[in-house]
């Protein structure tokens, strides 16, 4: 049992970035630009956010 769990720990590493940075430096940094593209594209055509004016604080 015990060993079960420690094996399905391991099949779960995650090697994605964290961050931006660290996409960017990646050995794969064009295909997680192209990712990043359309995620934003996606964003944009589903308009899940609205542009509101900066606090002018």
């Amino acid at each position: 049992m015990v060993l079960d769990t420690i094996a399905n720990e391991d099949c779960h590493i995650d090697d994605d970035p964290k961050c931006y940075e660290e996409a960017m430096q990646s050995l794969d940094h064009e295909k997680w630009q192209v990712a990043m593209e359309s995620e934003m594209e996606s964003m944009k055509t589903n308009k899940v956010w609205t542009l509101v004016e900066a606090s002018k604080v």
